[in-house]
């Protein structure tokens, strides 16, 4: 890791605006990944305390294997590596790779049932190729996680409104 980047091309985890459930996602699929990367960790045990912790102990397990189902289906489309950031790493956590960011964004789209933005994910990740698997677990996993809610609540403006000045005085 250089910097405590993930990877050189890594960018900040905010530029993403995903919500409090996505960021879980993230989490999950990074301790799944880091358990395939390096089997001697068993990180993929933490990714299930991880979910259960999130969910409860009844919905979490169910929501880590939608979580490994997608992410199995991504490395089998995927003819390269996929690059991610160590979930246990506090620095690298505020970054992902570009490939997180396709991963974050095919769901994240699917949430909000944007199958054409969704296309677009798919194709980066799977370098050009429709992969149905791919595609059907992720539609799964994002109805399992409902839709998109706000990442939030926008700021209020600096100086009063028109509006709100009137009732001060």
């Amino acid at each position: 890791m250089q910097a405590h980047k993930p990877t050189p091309d890594a960018f900040p985890l905010d530029r993403l605006q995903l919500d409090d459930t996505a960021k879980g996602v993230l989490a999950i699929t990074r301790h799944f990944l880091t358990s395939f990367g390096d089997p001697e960790t068993q990180s993929w045990q933490m990714a299930f305390a991880t979910a259960a912790e999130r969910w409860n102990d009844r919905d979490g397990p169910q929501m880590a294997m939608r979580i490994l189902t997608v992410v199995q289906a991504m490395r089998r489309a995927r003819p390269s590596a996929f690059r991610f950031g160590n979930p246990l790493c506090l620095t690298c956590r505020g970054w992902v790779t570009p490939e997180e960011a396709d991963l974050m964004g095919l769901i994240q789209s699917m949430r909000r049932d944007r199958a054409d933005v969704a296309r677009g994910h798919v194709a980066a990740l799977t370098l050009g190729r429709m992969d149905p698997d791919l595609i059907r677990c992720a539609l799964a996993l994002a109805k399992g996680l409902g839709p998109v809610t706000a990442t939030a609540p926008r700021a209020r403006p600096q100086r009063p409104t028109h509006r709100e000045a009137a009732l001060l005085h």
